[in-house]
């Protein structure tokens, strides 16, 4: 009974890769055929979607009552999740990074930076709040107050970590590195950020936080990072401190354009437009960094970028985070709950995981092409890679 929670994305997803695998075979031969990553990306998604609710059907793990868990318990569990988030999306930004691989020490340092950072938000909007400057539910005042204040301090925190990489070392030496640190900044933050969102939300808000605002924290923070390599690899006549400031007042927008829908009572059955122009972002996003690929002083035309592999990595790796969001919840919940998440979880998230699946995986790799950042009219259908 369990299994008919599974919705028809996920289902869909391995009846496609279960019809790879079958035309792999009678293409090749079977020792070929498992020298392959087909069957072993079946493996993976068999045991993700099967295997959680095995354990909870069971009673391999046994239930506890809410009560049971202590509040230490549930932070830790919250802290847990959201640092899965950010190393999935983590690794998911490195591995666009074909040409001139960053350390791992800068990568964490900067992390470490932006989640450092983090706490100096709270700080900033402390300090408007006593000169009186807050929301007040009044929709012109949220409105304004969600871009020049939560955008502006927001973005502000987010940055000062690739701005304090820029000044003390070299790391940043192609311009696909503008919208990895930022992006990896972004992380940190936002690792901070879900902690406590996944934890007051009783920690069932993890498909959210994992498949909207981290990924559009990473939009915003590479927006500005986009706008300061123009200057420096000399795409624009702009001098770097004006590249800066016109790219940092656009995220700081965006970002309040995105929150004022969500946080406003007067306009909150308009949240969809949140749902909308994240989208829209999304496509931004992508031609930031394909644009950011294809500028690379680093370029060699014999290292290519695999984007099926990174299609089947956002298809396991975020299906595994909801998975263990259900295994989680039906822990601390029991069943019941467990499967209610799970059905609520796929309904609303599975789109958006085919969406990111498609969309983050169709790289077209053309030294010094940059194409023009704009929406398409149909942003919201998920496009697959586009053959020449």
């Amino acid at each position: 009974m369990e299994m008919a929670i599974l919705n028809v994305f996920y289902l869909i997803l391995l009846i496609a890769l279960l019809v790879r695998l079958i035309e792999k075979v009678k293409s090749t031969s079977i020792k070929a055929f498992f020298k392959t990553n087909e069957p072993y990306m079946f493996l993976i998604l068999c045991t993700i979607g099967i295997v959680p609710i095995f354990v909870m059907g069971v009673g391999v793990i046994a239930n506890k009552s809410p009560s049971e868990i202590s509040a230490n318990t549930q932070l830790n569990i919250s802290t847990f999740m959201a640092f899965l988030i950010s190393f999935v999306w983590l690794l998911y930004v490195r591995k666009i990074d074909i040409y001139e691989k960053e350390r791992w020490g800068h990568i964490i340092v900067t992390f470490i930076m932006g989640a450092f950072f983090s706490y100096f938000a709270p700080i900033g909007y402390g300090i408007f709040s006593a000169f009186g400057v807050d929301l007040n539910n009044r929709p012109i005042n949220d409105f304004l107050y969600s871009i020049f204040i939560i955008g502006g301090i927001e973005e502000t925190v987010k940055i000062t970590p690739f701005l304090i990489l820029l000044k003390y070392t070299k790391a940043a030496d192609e311009p696909y590195d503008y919208i990895l640190y930022p992006s990896i900044a972004a992380l940190g933050f936002a690792f901070v950020e879900n902690i406590s969102y996944i934890n007051s939300s009783g920690l069932f808000n993890i498909g959210g936080r994992a498949l909207y605002s981290t990924v559009a924290h990473m939009v915003f923070s590479s927006v500005i990072g986009y706008g300061m390599l123009l200057s420096k690899f000399g795409i624009t006549k702009r001098s770097k401190r004006l590249s800066f400031l016109f790219a940092f007042a656009i995220a700081a927008a965006m970002h309040g354009f995105y929150d004022y829908w969500l946080i406003n009572d007067f306009v909150s059955s308009f949240s969809f437009i949140t749902t909308l122009f994240f989208l829209a972002t999304i496509h931004i996003w992508f031609v930031l960094k394909n644009n950011a690929i294809n500028m690379s002083n680093y370029y060699d035309p014999k290292t290519t970028l695999d984007n099926g592999g990174l299609k089947w990595y956002l298809i396991m790796s975020l299906s595994a985070v909801l998975m263990i969001g259900y295994l989680i919840v039906s822990y601390v919940y029991g069943m019941e709950w467990g499967n209610q998440y799970l059905v609520q979880s796929w309904v609303a998230y599975g789109y958006i995981i085919l969406y990111f699946s498609l969309s983050f995986s169709r790289y077209k790799i053309k030294h010094g092409r940059l194409s023009k950042i704009k929406v398409p009219l149909d942003f919201f259908i998920p496009k697959p890679i586009k053959r020449d």
